[in-house]
Formats: structure tokens, sequence, C-alpha cells
């Protein structure tokens, strides 16, 4: 691993570690998204333990039970690009690709800014004028 500084000021050395906000803002739609979502999400701040587990099981289980949330990318050729905004997106590689030989993939990371909440951010179905959930 790098050791050096990569981007920003306190991103050195190779103990990698980070707390974000739970909610975050997307700066470019202005909407709300949850953050804390994958292996990398440790714990919840402000709450016990057994409240930050549930909280965290909730948000994966969201994620990986509403299909309508998720896209499958099938690769048909050496061309083939993913890109996707990483402050609003949880992605992981799907292990069905066993037995077809050896991945090979070139990745690309843009320097972001700080994950931040604007308390003035909307959901994504309030912005495009969809019903909330609790309606």
């Amino acid at each position: 691993m790098h050791e050096g500084p990569r981007g920003a000021a306190e991103n050195v050395g190779t103990e990698l570690k980070a707390t974000h906000a739970v909610v975050r803002t997307n700066p470019v739609t202005g909407w709300k998204s949850i953050f804390a979502v994958g292996p990398a999400a440790e714990r919840i701040n402000g709450v016990t333990d057994e409240e930050s587990k549930r909280l965290l099981d909730w948000f994966l289980d969201l994620v990986w039970r509403n299909h309508d949330l998720q896209v499958r990318l099938r690769w048909k050729n050496k061309n083939d690009i993913a890109i996707w905004d990483n402050r609003s997106v949880f992605h992981t590689a799907t292990f069905d690709y066993l037995g077809y030989g050896e991945r090979f993939g070139n990745r690309a990371v843009g320097m972001g800014e700080k994950a931040y909440f604007d308390h003035r951010s909307s959901s994504r179905r309030g912005a495009l004028g969809l019903p909330q959930m609790n309606d």
C-alpha cells in the first residue's frame, strides 16, 4: 500500500480510519443517502453496540432484499466499462463467475469531497415527487 499522501492531508500511512455521517448529502443531486453500508462500516457512534449492530444489519438488509435497488452488470466484452457515484451507491462483486477464468480490471478513483450531511437535503423520492414510504 502506498504510504505517502493520497490527496487529503489526513490520508497518509497504512492505517486507514474514517468517521462518516450515517446519512450524507450528495453535493450534485442534493439527495440524502445512507452511507453506513458494507463491511467497512464497523459501528454507529452515539448509540449502544446493540443498536449499532441492528441499524447496520437493517441498512444492509435493505440493499440485499430490494432487487429494485440493484443493478447487475453482465460483462459482454473486454471494452465494457462501469461507472458509478460512490457517494450514493453501495457496490460489491458477486461470486457467480467462478470457473470462468481469471478476472482483470482497472480502477480509476477520483478525488472526492469530505462526506457531509445538509439537513435541508431531500430524499430521492421527495425530489422526484414520489410518495414517501410512510404516506
